[in-house]
């Protein structure tokens, strides 16, 4: 019994063909060679060295923001990296803001600023004993 081996060799039609006659038991096929990927750039990280750099960004930054729909508030967004120099959770240089901004809209960030109780009002809110007296000083606030 005989085993079968693959042999790649890259060679001329002819040269294949006079293969054949030698070797008639042998499968030739033409396999065209795969094109060698190209290599993307490597982004340079987000640049804000001069005051200029920072408001033409922000300008961007809020621009994108609202072709987008609005989702995520630019400046939130611009003021959030800028005050981490421009680095992600990850701990790696922002290059593809734009990607960021879409990762915001994604996770739900919206554009509000979250709204937050204080201690004493949701002390308040909590205290069973307080029960309706809280409904009547909210109508006599009303009436003054």
């Amino acid at each position: 019994m005989s085993e079968q081996v693959a042999v790649i060799i890259p060679t001329s039609l002819e040269a294949a063909q006079a293969f054949q006659k030698i070797f008639p038991n042998a499968q030739i096929r033409r396999i065209k060679r795969k094109e060698e990927p190209q290599q993307e750039e490597p982004k340079e990280p987000v640049k804000v060295s001069t005051p200029a750099d920072r408001e033409k960004l922000l300008h961007d930054i809020v621009s994108y923001c609202q072709e987008r729909g609005g989702k995520v508030d630019g400046v939130r967004f611009f003021n959030y990296y800028d005050n981490r120099n421009w680095i992600d959770a990850a701990g790696n240089k922002l290059t593809d803001w734009k990607s960021k901004v879409a990762e915001w809209e994604g996770n739900g960030i919206q554009s509000k600023p979250k709204q937050y109780k204080t201690g004493y009002e949701a002390k308040v809110f909590s205290d069973p004993t307080f029960g309706g007296k809280l409904e009547k000083m909210v109508e006599d606030l009303d009436k003054i």
